[in-house]
């Protein structure tokens, strides 16, 4: 199903905040073996084989696992009701998220007929009505913001006698800050951001743009690409129609930054990804962004996910962001390497080296009001 004919917003959508990284040229890296691919089945019989093997020991293999599938709502709060303690939860919770960009089983789909191309064109239609009508909807309200980030850093050795710090995915820090959204704009509240115990690479994060205007740039561009209902889903206990959709550049406004050592450069690639709508009202339940990044870039990779559910403000209900997973891997990026003897230049200024680095921030939205 293709969609045309459609206003284009210009709302310039922004991203995770782009990571420097620095080779460290320390110590000798551990060991390390790729992650270990399974998919929901396998994890699951996995997970009911190890609970009793003890928190912290589940947590570090957990944290070595690649999920192959989306992770549904169900599942992953069934599974992490049965984990034995808060490194594991933890553990899944990540890998559940860097997996949120895949589809889910399709066990996990509901198996209704598809509808037909009048039919799933009036849902797309429907949801591009109701993102236009939420922004100029919503009142000023506050919100809790938590913000857990994670990092991984893959094994690399760019010379004999040089290794770069290995680690697995694992939880960095923690923030939670007061938000207020105010005639369409997102102020974080300066006492909560700096509070004492705030991770100070995430208490300021802001993408302000899971309220709505993201929403509108997403459904339109994608109306000038190409859109194509995929399947029937539960999402936040709703019914949805998820369509898959691909932005090619030339409409895209992606916005992603690219800190190069001494200047910064923007790009705006073309882009992918999922919308789920409720037919009943063209209600958006997530969406999905994934760009189509040149892997010559700095950024390899930029990914965003977004899930709304219904949040009662005062007396009236509204579908506002309840979780967001923002992904971001870059090349090691080094000012200059010498060779083994120290004279001649083996790694030019700015030049992207080895494989990527993760960068994830998982985020939860609370206590609306």
């Amino acid at each position: 199903m293709k969609v045309l004919n459609t206003k284009l917003s210009h709302v310039f959508l922004h991203g995770l905040g782009v990571f420097l990284v620095a080779i460290l040229l320390v110590g000798i890296a551990p060991t390390a073996s790729a992650a270990k691919k399974m998919n929901v089945d396998q994890l699951e019989k996995f997970i009911a084989s190890n609970k009793d093997k003890g928190d912290h020991n589940l947590a570090g293999k957990l944290y070595d696992m690649e999920l192959t599938e989306q992770l549904s709502e169900a599942r992953l709060a069934s599974n992490l009701a049965s984990l034995p303690g808060t490194e594991s939860r933890d553990a899944l919770t990540a890998i559940a998220d860097l997996a949120a960009f895949q589809t889910v089983p399709k066990v996990d789909q509901i198996s209704d007929a598809a509808p037909d191309a009048a039919a799933a064109s009036a849902i797309y239609k429907s949801g591009q009505l109701y993102v236009s009508k939420l922004l100029p909807s919503l009142p000023d309200f506050f919100a809790t913001r938590v913000i857990t980030r994670y990092q991984a850093t893959p094994p690399y050795q760019p010379r004999p006698q040089d290794t770069m710090i290995y680690e697995l995915l694992h939880k960095v820090g923690v923030s939670s800050v007061t938000v207020l959204y105010k005639g369409g704009h997102e102020i974080i509240d300066a006492a909560t951001a700096t509070k004492p115990g705030n991770d100070t690479e995430t208490r300021g994060v802001s993408t302000g743009s899971e309220y709505g205007e993201i929403l509108s740039s997403v459904l339109t561009e994608a109306a000038q690409g190409s859109v194509k209902w995929d399947h029937w889903e539960m999402i936040s206990g709703n019914k949805a129609a998820v369509f898959v959709y691909t932005v090619p550049q030339p409409v895209s406004h992606y916005v992603v930054n690219e800190p190069w050592i001494g200047h910064a450069t923007t790009i705006t690639p073309a882009y992918h990804g999922s919308i789920a709508i409720r037919p009943t009202d063209g209600a958006i339940l997530r969406f999905t962004m994934i760009a189509d990044m040149d892997k010559k870039e700095l950024v390899m990779q930029q990914n965003l996910m977004v899930q709304y559910a219904d949040t009662t403000i005062g007396s009236k209900q509204y579908f506002l962001p309840s979780k967001s997973v923002m992904l971001v891997v870059v090349h090691v990026q080094h000012e200059g390497l010498l060779d083994a003897q120290g004279q001649n230049w083996v790694v030019a200024m700015n030049q992207t080296i080895g494989p990527g680095q993760t960068h994830m921030n998982d985020i939860r939205f609370s206590d609306y009001h």
